[in-house]
């Protein structure tokens, strides 16, 4: 399936054909926050949640147009996770949160996901999620958190 491009499934394409009517708009923006609790070893955190894109397809869709046709390609999940530290001004970490959810993601071309771990004491940490509604949905999120902490919690054993 990686590497293939195809056309995309029945939803895919009404929210293709909603993103085509209003491409400016983030309605089908999605995601959240995990706080974690505890030490957290950060290396370990970043390859659970690699080990689990790498296993699921749906994490490294790309898609693409070609004369008004959109089209999948799956490729390799890779996503750049930054580590940023606000433990010297917690209190911005919620406007940082807020101001990136209402960016919207672009469907044609970009990541249709975005991570970062934010910091906010020592023993604090947020996992910020956004994702384009394309590609997963709230349950899918659920299982994406339940999976990075399963894996986590094995590595760390």
């Amino acid at each position: 399936m990686r590497g293939e491009r195809s056309a995309l499934s029945l939803s895919q394409r009404e929210i293709y054909f909603e993103y085509k009517l209003a491409p400016s708009s983030n309605l089908h923006t999605i995601g959240g926050f995990i706080q974690i609790f505890g030490p957290l070893d950060r290396a370990l955190f970043l390859r659970a949640l690699q080990d689990t894109l790498e296993a699921n397809d749906t994490f490294g869709v790309r898609l693409s147009e070609t004369r008004g046709e959109a089209s999948v390609a799956y490729l390799q999940p890779s996503v750049e996770v930054p580590v940023l530290d606000f433990s010297a001004n917690p209190e911005v970490l919620s406007d940082w949160m807020r101001k990136r959810f209402r960016e919207r993601i672009d469907i044609l071309g970009e990541p249709l996901l975005e991570f970062a771990l934010l910091q906010e004491r020592p023993a604090s940490h947020y996992w910020f999620i956004k994702a384009h509604h394309i590609i997963i949905d709230g349950w899918g999120i659920s299982l994406l958190g339940q999976s990075v902490a399963a894996k986590y919690s094995a590595l760390h054993a």
